[in-house]
């Protein structure tokens, strides 16, 4: 059945899970040669072409999606992630603003349009926003604590040294309104700004960094997994073998952390030590990635589901 849209369809959908990008992609624009119709074939081909790099092509094929199925949330969620990945800001913003109208409460939808408004400096739209979405559940929902963790974000670029310690009270104060929430989360949510822009207001982030892992640890348990092996953990040297080290990170593609990282996987020394390179679920596939993975004696991707991550890990 060589005109079958579906089965080209499905079966991309398989090589996109198995990580074979490029095969997958080539597989469901048959799909959508053979039916333009066809929905979920547009929606497996953006996500290839979004792996793959190739913004203009995802940026169409999730156009065409979102024409298909406009009642459809995810489609605007994945419309304006790739908006913002091409710098096209408003229009991402839009898309994630058309969402919310088709789905309120979309935590996904309200998580990447917050980042984009702290991005842009827009603080305010976004606590704004994040209230709007709250106001769709009751006081105790699960969500809540979602959208709280949503709150702990700072912007990059400070004006005065009044700006940087508002934005660290307000930091702690978020941290303060998380730990008194209950419930707990099976996994992070999607999109967590936190921390990272505090090491640069040169000031001690000692106490916040151990309020926001205390607070951290209370609602995300996988935090404190500790692999059953390392109870009888014995050095490698008393086995007769070498000492694996791995280095992990979203970013061993042509990126900076690459760059940093590449000489540790370089030269360390392969008498005493084994090197797993090891990429996450999102990580790019490109010539930088292909270069650092073979400076490793072992390679590995982990799953995007933290618990087969962390099974992955430990083994």
């Amino acid at each position: 059945a060589p005109a079958f849209a579906d089965a080209y369809n499905n079966l991309g959908h398989l090589m996109f899970q198995r990580g074979e990008v490029v095969e997958a992609k080539i597989q469901c624009r048959k799909a959508v040669t053979h039916n333009p119709a066809l929905a979920e074939a547009w929606w497996n081909l953006a996500e290839a072409e979004q792996r793959l790099k190739n913004t203009a092509a995802a940026l169409e094929a999730y156009q065409t999606f979102v024409r298909l199925r406009p009642q459809d949330p995810n489609g605007y969620f994945k419309l304006g992630q790739a908006l913002f990945g091409a710098n096209q800001t408003q229009a991402a913003l839009q898309a994630f603003q058309d969402g919310l109208a088709k789905d309120p409460g979309n935590l996904s939808i309200a998580g990447s349009a917050v980042g984009v408004l702290v991005a842009c400096n827009m603080t305010d739209v976004a606590l704004l926003l994040l209230d709007n979405v709250a106001a769709q559940y009751p006081e105790g929902a699960p969500h809540r604590l979602v959208l709280a963790y949503l709150r702990l974000f700072i912007p990059a670029v400070m004006d005065s040294d009044e700006t940087i310690q508002f934005w660290r009270s307000h930091y702690r104060e978020a941290l303060h309104h998380l730990e008194a929430l209950e419930g707990q989360l099976a996994s992070p949510p999607g999109l967590m700004l936190s921390s990272f822009y505090l090491a640069y207001h040169d000031l001690p982030d000692g106490d916040l960094l151990r309020q926001q892992s205390k607070v951290f640890r209370q609602h995300l348990p996988l935090l404190n997994h500790v692999a059953p092996q390392v109870g009888q953990w014995t050095h490698p040297t008393q086995r007769g073998q070498k000492i694996r080290v791995g280095f992990l990170s979203e970013f061993f593609s042509g990126h900076t952390i690459c760059k940093l990282t590449q000489g540790f996987v370089r030269q360390l020394d392969r008498s005493r030590f084994e090197v797993v390179v090891i990429h996450t679920a999102m990580s790019r596939h490109d010539h930088a990635r292909s270069v650092i993975d073979g400076l490793a004696d072992a390679v590995l991707e982990v799953s995007a589901d933290y618990p087969q991550a962390l099974q992955a890990l430990g083994n």
